[in-house]
């Protein structure tokens, strides 16, 4: 019987092998997609005996059936799951990312204001505001600040995050004082934890632009 079954050898090495790719996410079919072949092929292995191939002569019908039923269940069950690091599925066009969670503040060490994507340690280290906790293997942060700005009741929010053809887009509503506000020196800001997307969020950096200095150097023996 298996030696009449040899064309089943490559079939099953094949899909046990195969992979599929969704958006850059790779995958390839998981343990129970595996059980579905093998007993797919072990039936069809059956079906070409001596035996069963005497049968089925008489009764085409029932054994193209047959086959098309197991093949049908085959691809429903089959599954995928991740298999390469660092690679994840992007999300569909329009389709918004959940925020996992927001903090904001009015005063901090930041004076510049800015608009940034945040997917490494070592670019958090360059914006030193407040500890958020996160996964930078699955999450991200969006951070947004206004820079210095002449009243504490300022604030800002993110809304929502969308995916825009081949970028994401960000909603944050700016909060102003009313007239009347007293004068006191802030400096507003909001981070956001959203799950990772490595696509580029439109109007954000992925670093703090640089400092500018506000001072010269003097000659020396002379003051400025």
């Amino acid at each position: 019987m298996w030696r009449e079954a040899w064309w089943a050898v490559p079939i099953l090495l094949f899909f046990t092998r195969c992979s599929c790719q969704t958006d850059g996410f790779r995958r390839r079919l998981d343990g129970g997609s595996r059980a579905v072949l093998v007993t797919f092929l072990i039936f069809a292995a059956g079906l070409t005996s001596r035996p069963m191939r005497t049968v089925l002569h008489s009764n085409r019908p029932a054994f193209v059936a047959a086959v098309a039923s197991l093949i049908g269940l085959m691809l429903t069950a089959a599954g995928c799951h991740d298999i390469t690091p660092g690679m994840r599925q992007l999300p569909a066009d329009g389709e918004e990312l959940p925020i996992l969670h927001q903090e904001a503040g009015t005063h901090s060490h930041e004076t510049r204001a800015m608009r940034l994507v945040i997917r490494s340690p070592a670019a958090l280290a360059q914006v030193p505001l407040q500890d958020v906790p996160v996964d930078f293997q699955r999450e991200m942060l969006l951070i947004v600040t206004l820079g210095r700005v002449p009243s504490d009741q300022y604030a800002v929010h993110i809304d929502r995050v969308w995916r825009e053809g081949h970028k994401l887009r960000v909603a944050t509503t700016v909060q102003a004082p009313p007239p009347d506000a007293p004068l006191r020196m802030a400096s507003p800001y909001c981070i956001a934890v959203v799950p990772r997307c490595d696509l580029n969020v439109a109007g954000f950096q992925t670093e703090p632009p640089v400092r500018q200095r506000t001072w010269s150097q003097s000659e020396p023996g002379r003051l400025p």
